[in-house]
């Protein structure tokens, strides 16, 4: 097993508890990570809530970096972010982190496992976890081989064939290896690879034994650590004793804040501070907000970011970088500039465009910048701030068209086309084309001179009924005075879309045409386009709760201009 999976193994212990995410944890440093192109792959429309027909359309998660994550998913940065103050996910705390009970003599108690006990491993496994009576390479040939058992037994895991605690041979025989190497005159660099085994083994037992005195000897062990006269060794006791702080504290064990603190600051002004110091002392962050200590967090993200921002490591180093992005942006109070755009202040547009100008001037912007700032695009959009948007595509597009990560700059061009391909249909007609889901072309001629709504559709999509119901009854309301609708069926199956336009007695004509989605710029479902008797789109997202005035000021002011013509020709489906 690498050094860095037991890093990463040692930090998911004490955080974590015995959960499936901390064996994931432990074995990932055993295989690379997926390639970002091999990823799942997000549905092609998303899809409204079911509770509002107004919601927003939900923004595309962040981009992860192109390099591996440094990180098991579960201590990932994206959930260690800077609170700020106008935005409503600041006052959210942070998910608690688990940390050993105490005993009556002072200790830990483990977090136990109630599940089953595993079945017994087969005997050509026992018979690997025989520590060798070798030199201290081959104990750590040893080690090596104890990680690819931890695998084996974490896919039996995941299969439901056992439970954690089959994990516990393999992490006693990892134990007991690790603990004859620290025996024996060995150099630095293995006694420190050493050190680290021990120290992981001793967190997951911890988790998977229901053996109080294991808390007590992972402190031990930590404390001693800490006083190792090796900078790179003592480095990772003290990271162990700030994990156990960290869980004692969000679990309300312990108010010991000032400690935090000052371990947090120690650790970070070592010149051996690593990828460990930094999971943990993010967790620290996360501490501190859980038990609304929000300066204090402030702080410390500050601290943790700048610590590490010129780290040797390159992805430690772009971690950093990630966090200091976070600051800027927090600082620069892009979602309350927002707002104030939302709610027409004066000034507010300006004031909006010159934050996110200057969010997007650091060298090399990263996917942190590219989510908060891609996230107000909807929101533009639907409350009516087309040109404002249109500014905002061209400076995300400007920024980062030489972007170095291939998958950050695709995406960050991609959401500005996407954006800008509805943004360009605004005073321009619609070429409305398709085929009908009996299976006969479009006949647009029906709809000239109607003021019409294209609704895209899809009948798997829950929040699609109700808002063809809702335009079903402003059809009866507003139809014999020239409205119309014009349904874009996104099923694959056109039996399906009928079977659902019957059920629901649609009376509008729906086409079955991917074409005219992508053309539109469709990212979610439903989606609703408002087009005028003169042909020509006027608005991109409006929704059945602010239809019927919309439809009211439109028919009202063109009705003697523009006579309705009756559309029922046009048929149905």
């Amino acid at each position: 097993m690498s050094n860095r999976a037991w890093r990463q193994c040692r930090v998911a212990g004490w955080l974590l508890g015995a959960s499936l995410l901390s064996v994931a944890g432990l074995a990932g440093g055993c295989s690379k990570p997926k390639p970002a192109d091999e990823a799942q792959q997000a549905p092609k429309y998303e899809v409204a809530d079911d509770d509002s027909a107004d919601v927003q359309p939900p923004v595309q998660p962040p981009i992860q970096p192109d390099v591996p994550p440094l990180l098991p998913p579960d201590l990932a940065p994206a959930t260690a972010r800077p609170p700020v103050d106008d935005s409503p996910a600041a006052a959210a705390p942070a998910a608690a982190v688990p940390a050993p009970a105490a005993d009556s003599a002072g200790g830990e108690v483990p977090q136990t496992n109630s599940l089953p006990q595993p079945p017994a491993l087969a005997g050509e496994q026992l018979d690997t976890l025989a520590v060798p009576d070798g030199s201290p390479q081959e104990l750590m040939q040893f080690i090596q081989q104890q990680g690819k058992q931890l695998v084996a037994i974490q896919t039996q895991i995941q299969q439901g064939r056992a439970t954690p605690a089959a994990m516990r041979p393999a992490l006693e025989a990892l134990l007991e290896a690790a603990n004859r190497i620290l025996a024996a005159e060995v150099d630095e660099a293995t006694r420190k690879q050493a050190v680290e085994t021990k120290a992981g083994a001793l967190l997951m037992l911890g988790q998977v034994t229901p053996d109080p005195s294991w808390g007590a000897q992972i402190r031990e062990f930590a404390t001693s650590v800490a006083a190792d006269p090796s900078p790179a060794i003592a480095i990772e006791g003290r990271t162990i004793l700030l994990g156990i702080l960290v869980g004692e504290i969000t679990q309300g064990r312990s108010q010991d804040v000032d400690a935090l603190i000052a371990q947090v600051k120690t650790l970070l002004a070592d010149d051996q501070r690593n990828a460990s110091v930094l999971a943990v002392t993010q967790q620290a962050f996360m501490a501190l907000r859980s038990v609304g200590r929000e300066e204090e967090a402030r702080e410390v993200f500050s601290l943790i970011a700048n610590a590490f921002r010129d780290h040797a490591d390159p992805q430690v180093a772009m971690e950093a970088d990630n966090m200091l992005e976070q600051i800027a942006l927090a600082d620069l109070q892009i979602e309350m500039k927002l707002n104030d755009v939302l709610l027409k202040r004066d000034g507010a547009g300006a004031a909006f465009t010159d934050a996110v100008t200057q969010a997007l001037q650091r060298p090399n912007p990263g996917a942190i910048a590219l989510e908060r700032i891609g996230s107000c695009l909807p929101q533009l959009e639907q409350s009516g701030n087309y040109e404002l948007a249109a500014k905002v595509c061209e400076l995300l597009r400007a920024a980062y068209k030489n972007n170095t990560s291939p998958r950050i700059r695709e995406f960050a061009i991609e959401k500005s086309d996407i954006t800008m391909r509805r943004l360009n249909l605004l005073g321009k007609p619609l070429d409305l084309a398709g085929t009908r889901l009996d299976g006969t072309p479009l006949d647009a001629a029906p709809y000239h001179g109607q003021v019409l709504l294209v609704a895209f559709w899809a009948s798997a999509a829950p929040s699609c009924k109700p808002e063809l119901l809702t335009i079903k009854s402003l059809y009866d309301k507003y139809h014999a005075q020239g409205f119309d609708v014009l349904g874009v069926c996104l099923d694959q199956d056109t039996a399906t879309a009928s079977a659902f336009v019957s059920e629901n007695q649609l009376p509008w004509v729906n086409i079955a045409d991917s074409k005219l989605a992508e053309q539109c710029g469709v990212e979610m479902i439903p989606y609703l386009l408002l087009i005028d008797r003169q042909g020509n789109v006027v608005d991109l997202f409006v929704a059945g709760s602010t239809l019927d005035a919309k439809l009211a000021d439109m028919l009202d002011s063109a009705l003697d201009a523009a006579p309705a013509q009756d559309p029922d020709a046009a048929g149905t489906p």
